[in-house]
């Protein structure tokens, strides 16, 4: 924005070098001109400043030249008269021979002129035979006037790309354009134009252009709909309106009521025979509504019990899977997908092959899983919770104490939270659909609706069902289907940075949404922010007391879950930022890791970090005794992966606490202390080598760390440090 203060002018706060701000003229937002120069966004064109002017948002002349206004430039509009030219609304422009849209010379109707050219809004225009959107020309309903002085237009989307949905009148009759069908244009009989639209969802989309309503009245494809009143509709799914009272299919009335049956949002099927149309659950059956084969029932609901020995099969097959790769990629630090490709080429050998204790499992009348162990051990969570339950088993088998093993999706662009969690439910989606449908019908409305979102909405989108999962799908509670339509808020979130995007979730309390799934969605937004950040060190500050207070506030565990995940992403960031570029956070990771620890979220990992947190702040004796714990609870031969996805595995505690030291040896200090420093790493990487034997020199973290060893000393004598 231009300003005219002390004498200059300035754009965005900034003075601009010869301006005059004597002559100076704010013509737009971007552009301004003085007594000699044009400028745009702040610069100074190559533009003749006498008698410049703005036409529109898209054109500005002299007694030279016509520009078209671009967002950084005036662009010379070429082959056009500059005295006869003239803008047409805000897009268009004619001179005496040709009409414009931008820079594109627009193709005519056969006997039409320039002159005939007559702006409808927008991105809209018509030369009184057909309709321009942009330089696209559109077709117009065969018996419309277009030479009419009553000609308007009404666009639902400020789309300039892809046709929106648009309504059109001459004054006499009314159309709306529904670019989903076929035939372009529908007459709506007796519609009033100021108040007709196409119906939108109730999640404010134009997901159905069937429909169009005005003040009173409800047309499906041109056709007036009798017995409804427009007020109170809504779209029940594609090519299907209610009104609460009543359903209808196209324009057909159905027998069932909106209580009887649930539309199934983002699942479709175009089998068997192709059929097409919207998904219905009614309770006992699914039901495609094509609309020239009618209502097709593709799934019958069988009744089945469920009981206590279903639920420890189920268990069984989760925690097999689990506990398969718990053993295999020991966590916080691994590759997703490596680890889908394992479970996918091992899907058939992991249950057989299984290791678990034996265990019965009960669901409580509150939805808490009950896990009796043969020693005796009672373990108890929420069924939304089963991951936790499986990490606290783990935990047991192995005899640590309780904790929840955090998989970040780290390096990939704002991944999922809840990653491992839903390549879980993909491998035993049947297993899980059951336990979700049982956990309903036992009450657990609250329980069943927090594992419907995981199972449903986030791993389970957009799916072209088959014969398998419709008859899984037919025997889950019709009232949760409405768990597969959730739409993200955090979507709109309009900040260009990580930074800026947390602190509008932070700002806006979505962390506090009454709604479970926005806090879920809030959650997991942040999660991709902390790990995509390079301003980490602010997320401490501004981001993670909130995180951290939100964890001891939240009412449902299972997100605790992966609000626990958000403390993880954070200290991985820091832990990246200390290794690859030298910033140091240790100071704010302390806080974070003791908060971590006693919470039982990635217990020893974060126990060794603590130990390296703690030499960082020069705390030694601390850190020493708990090391020295640490040691003695593990082994010296308990492996611990390096700090982030892709770094060695490090075979003993000792390895990765030397690991640990030649990272923070960096930090600031003076070079006496450098100095001091290295001959410590020296002595220790020596030691370990006498500690393990000659051999332990080739290992690949010993190598690894002797080159960290060496960079550092390299950085030392030549003083780059």
């Amino acid at each position: 924005m231009y300003e005219i203060q002390d004498n200059s002018v300035l754009w965005n706060g900034r003075a601009i070098k010869h301006a005059d701000p004597k002559s100076f003229d704010i013509l737009s937002d971007i552009i301004g001109r003085d007594a000699a120069s044009v400028y745009m966004s702040g610069k100074k064109q190559n533009v003749g400043a006498s008698n410049f002017a703005i036409l529109s948002d898209t054109y500005a002349h002299n007694n030279e030249t016509i520009y078209q206004i671009l967002p950084t430039k005036l662009k010379i509009l070429k082959n056009v008269d500059v005295k006869s030219f003239a803008a047409v609304g805000d897009f268009f422009g004619r001179d005496d021979c040709n009409a414009f849209f931008f820079d594109k010379r627009l193709r005519l109707s056969k006997s039409k002129v320039s002159s005939d050219l007559k702006s409808l809004g927008h991105v809209y225009a018509t030369d009184g035979a057909i309709l321009f959107f942009g330089a696209e020309v559109i077709s117009v309903p065969t018996n419309i006037d277009m030479t009419s002085s009553k000609i308007q237009l009404k666009w639902f989307s400020d789309d300039d790309v892809n046709l929106p949905p648009i309504a059109l009148t001459d004054g006499i009759s009314c159309w709306v354009a529904s670019p989903h069908y076929e035939d372009l244009w529908t007459e709506c009989a007796g519609a009033d134009f100021a108040t007709l639209q196409p119906l939108v969802s109730d999640l404010g989309e134009y997901s159905s252009n069937s429909y169009a309503i005005d003040e009173e009245h409800v047309w499906f494809r041109g056709n007036l709909l009798a017995g409804i009143s427009s007020a109170g509709t809504r779209i029940f799914g594609n090519d299907m309106l209610t009104d609460e009272k009543n359903i209808w299919h196209g324009a057909t009335l159905l027998p069932e009521s909106p209580d009887d049956i649930t539309y199934i949002k983002k699942h479709f099927t175009h089998t068997p025979n192709y059929l097409d149309g919207p998904l219905l659950h009614h309770g006992d059956r699914v039901v495609l509504y094509d609309m020239e084969k009618g209502a097709q029932t593709l799934a019958t609901a069988t009744p089945q019990a469920f009981t206590n020995k279903d639920l420890v099969f189920t268990l069984n097959k989760i925690f097999a899977s689990m506990f398969a790769v718990f053993s295999t990629f020991p966590p916080p630090f691994q590759d997703l997908n490596e680890i889908r490709e394992y479970l996918d080429n091992h899907a058939n050998t992991l249950q057989a092959n299984s290791s678990l204790p034996k265990f019965t499992a009960t669901l409580s009348t509150n939805g808490n899983i009950e896990l009796a162990l043969a020693d005796g051990t009672i373990l108890t969570q929420p069924v939304s919770c089963w991951y936790t339950l499986g990490c606290h088993f783990w935990c047991h088998m192995q005899q640590f104490e309780p904790m929840f093993l955090p998989y970040p999706a780290a390096g990939t662009t704002l991944p999922d939270s809840m990653d491992m969690h839903l390549l879980l439910i993909a491998e035993h989606r049947s297993a899980l659909w059951e336990l979700v449908g049982h956990v309903f019908e036992q009450g657990c409305e609250q329980q069943s609706r927090v594992l419907a979102h995981f199972c449903f909405f986030l791993s389970y989108q957009h799916q072209d069902l088959n014969d398998e999962e419709l008859n899984e799908l037919v025997r889950l509670p019709k009232e949760l289907m409405n768990e597969f339509r959730y739409e993200s808020k955090c979507r709109d979130i309009a900040a260009t940075t990580n930074l800026a995007a947390a602190r509008t979730i932070i700002e806006a309390r979505s962390l506090y949404s009454q709604d479970f799934r926005n806090r879920m969605d809030a959650i997991n937004f942040l999660h991709g922010l902390t790990l995509d950040t390079d301003k980490i060190g602010i997320f401490f500050d501004e981001i993670i007391p909130t995180v951290m207070t939100c964890y001891d506030q939240e009412p449902f565990p299972a997100l605790r879950e992966q609000l626990g995940m958000v403390l993880e992403a954070t200290l991985i960031s820091a832990q990246v930022d200390g290794e690859a570029f030298r910033k140091f956070h240790n100071d704010k990771m302390l806080p974070v890791i003791e908060f971590c620890i006693a919470r039982g979220i990635n217990t020893i990992f974060n126990r060794a970090r603590l130990t390296e947190t703690l030499w960082a702040l020069d705390q030694n004796d601390r850190a020493e005794i708990t090391a020295s714990k640490l040691l003695k609870d593990l082994g010296d031969d308990f492996a611990l992966p390096g700090i982030y996805m892709g770094r060695l595995t490090h075979r003993s505690p000792r390895i990765w606490f030397l690991r640990g030291k030649t990272d923070i040896c960096w930090r600031d200090a003076d070079t006496e202390t450098h100095k001091d420093r290295l001959l410590k790493l020296d002595d220790e990487f020596s030691d370990l080598i006498t500690h393990y034997g000659k051999g332990a020199a080739n290992w690949p973290e010993m190598k690894d760390i002797n080159d960290k060893i060496n960079l550092y000393r390299q950085a030392i004598e030549d003083k780059k440090i």
